[in-house]
């Protein structure tokens, strides 16, 4: 896992642009955990200021419940709350989101040559455009844990 997250900070870390270096973003990466399944409240609907997220239509929005666009059962994720208490600490930037999640997902999917590391990659250099790489944020499930083969292997 620490090379695949290595090897994806290095590549999108190449992508030169005139970023706003006040605007910080976060990949939202993984599997349903990350993607989110929690019943959605009132609260989760409420647009946060200086809390945004990357749409399905690669816009940059007001992050509001479900971030994640993965399946029509997504709802509360964590990444919504993680970017509030981003801006929290620091009352200067703005808090970018890109959600790349997608629920009951293999981690090969995600390895280097995986259709979702290629996708989350393509987010990722788009939305650098804007602002600048703070972080990764990923939560696989266990999607691979019912396979001896890969849950023996799973770090």
């Amino acid at each position: 896992m620490r090379h695949w997250l290595f090897g994806f900070f290095a590549m999108v870390a190449c992508v030169l642009q005139a970023a706003e270096a006040n605007f910080h973003l976060y990949l939202l990466v993984g599997q349903s955990n990350m993607a989110g399944r929690g019943k959605i409240e009132l609260q989760d609907k409420v647009a946060v200021p200086r809390v945004l997220m990357l749409n399905k239509a690669n816009e940059w929005v007001s992050a509001v419940d479900p971030i994640h666009f993965d399946k029509t059962i997504a709802g509360v994720s964590l990444g919504r709350t993680f970017g509030i208490e981003m801006a929290k600490v620091n009352k200067e930037v703005k808090i970018g989101l890109i959600p790349c999640a997608v629920g009951g997902t293999p981690i090969r999917r995600w390895q280097q040559n995986g259709d979702l590391y290629k996708a989350a990659l393509k987010r990722a250099k788009l939305a650098q455009k804007d602002g600048v790489i703070k972080g990764i944020l990923w939560h696989q499930g266990e999607s691979d844990s019912g396979r001896k083969e890969t849950a023996n292997i799973y770090e």
